[in-house]
């Protein structure tokens, strides 16, 4: 399958300022896409972007407001997938069995400050943990 022919390079500014200036002194969008090469709905949209960025219309966004609401929109794409991520890691978790892992010296600690009771100690260590739970000895 071939691929597809790559898209015309944008027209540089000043070119586009030149047309609009054009438009606006009353030439003819389809004359002046006769001459050059735009069409006549681009040249339309070049002059409606630029009258809304000069504030002459107020029926859309400048070009400021589009891209804070790229930018917006972006972060909050990111915050939603951060959010699934953190949804779906609390549903693991809950879903896991509650397996207490203590060390050695932590033990040793409780038992000597007097907050773990004996019989509780020697529940604690009889407690089987899963494969997963147990560090590798090597």
């Amino acid at each position: 399958m071939p691929k597809k022919p790559a898209p015309p390079p944008p027209y540089p500014p000043e070119f586009r300022r030149r047309l609009i200036e054009l438009v606006r002194a009353g030439q003819n969008r389809q004359e002046l896409a006769w001459k050059f090469e735009p069409t006549a709905q681009s040249m339309r949209n070049w002059v409606r972007k630029v009258d809304l960025d000069e504030g002459k219309r107020i029926d859309g966004p400048t070009t400021e407001e589009r891209a804070e609401l790229v930018q917006l929109r972006r972060e909050n794409r990111t915050l939603r997938e951060e959010r699934e991520i953190l949804r779906r890691a609390a549903v693991w978790f809950a879903q896991e069995p509650h397996v207490a892992v203590r060390s050695h010296d932590d033990d040793a600690a409780r038992r000597a400050s007097g907050r773990l009771r004996k019989a509780l100690y020697y529940r604690a260590s009889t407690i089987r943990l899963s494969a997963r739970a147990v560090p590798d000895r090597s």
